[in-house]
């Protein structure tokens, strides 16, 4: 396995899955000329979804099951690829899930609209909750 340490891993992922995630999230609020408030509540439900969606990602590659997924699970460990559970643990990965997901919701809820943050809220909770 690679030296890598979880800040580097984190920063990777950043850069990878949560930026894509969130600039998506604020050209949405940009596109509907939204308020600096708003393009950063974007920012941050993005950021955070996209870290926890990774985080559940390497999780269920060494907790799903193959049916559920589609595709073979335990790859990650076989190719010593470095992953939230391989840096921090299974226990901390899942508690960093919880606390990014948590944080998501918290964003969503910054959205003047009840319903569409209620809906932001719920699609965090389903990628949380998600078995595939």
């Amino acid at each position: 396995m690679k030296n890598v340490t979880g800040e580097t891993l984190t920063e990777l992922q950043e850069l990878k899955t949560a930026c894509l995630i969130s600039c998506a999230c604020m050209l949405g609020c940009i596109a509907a000329n939204a308020d600096d408030t708003l393009v950063a509540a974007a920012e941050e439900y993005g950021k955070s979804l996209g870290l926890a969606f990774q985080i559940k990602d390497d999780l269920l590659d060494i907790e799903g099951s193959a049916e559920n997924m589609g595709k073979a699970v335990g790859k990650d460990s076989v190719i010593h690829k470095v992953t939230y559970p391989s840096v921090y643990g299974t226990d901390r990965s899942k508690y960093a899930l919880r606390q990014l997901t948590d944080k998501a919701i918290a964003a969503a809820k910054r959205f003047p609209c009840e319903e569409g943050a209620q809906m932001l809220a719920d699609y965090a909770k389903s990628l949380m909750d998600r078995v595939n």
